[in-house]
Order: C-alpha cells, then structure tokens, then sequence
C-alpha cells in the first residue's frame, strides 16, 4: 500500500499526473464501455471527463497542473477532430438525405 501511496504522491507533484490521470481514466472507461455491449451512455469520453473532473475535485488538484500533463493530449485533438471531420465534409449531402428522413 505504501508504494501505492509514493507513486501518487510522485505522480501528483510532476506533469506525468494529467498524461497518466488521463490515459488510465480512458482505458478503464473504454473496458467498461466494451463490457456494457458499446451502450450510449457508457460513452468512454463522458466518462473520462466526469471521473477526471471528481478526482481533480477530490483531490484539490488545480487544473493548470493536471493540464501540464496532459496538454499532449491536447495537442493531438487538434488533428484528430480535423481527421473525423473531413470525411464527414465530405459525405454531408449523404447525412443530410438520411437525417431527414428520420
């Protein structure tokens, strides 16, 4: 237990905490979207986001620290939103004729 304790008490004092916070947080929560059959409200970002809002709230870790860490995250969203959107550009008039006929 007390190596579990020293490793927090490294990890929260260097910017390793937003990256490692931030990557653990995802894989838990994607396993648990995997498990619960891909429900919608198991979405692994959701949940990503809420569990890391508490533990930075329980923690009292302030946000310019935790983002430290995980700006390299961060940076690569950029490109990844930019990677998802253009293929939908690209089929617009396609999602345009199916969503109206919902």
């Amino acid at each position: 237990m007390t190596e579990m304790v020293q490793l927090w008490v490294y990890l929260a004092s260097t910017p390793l905490f937003g990256l490692t916070a931030t990557l653990v947080t995802y894989v838990a929560a994607h396993a648990l979207y995997e498990r619960l059959g891909r429900a919608p409200l198991a979405n692994p970002v959701l949940w990503s986001v809420a569990v890391l809002g508490a533990l930075l709230a329980f923690t009292g870790t302030p946000y310019p620290r935790y983002f430290a860490g995980a700006q390299f995250v961060h940076v690569l969203l950029g490109p990844a939103v930019v990677a998802l959107a253009w293929p939908l550009w690209q089929r617009r008039r396609a999602l345009r004729r199916r969503a109206a006929r919902r």
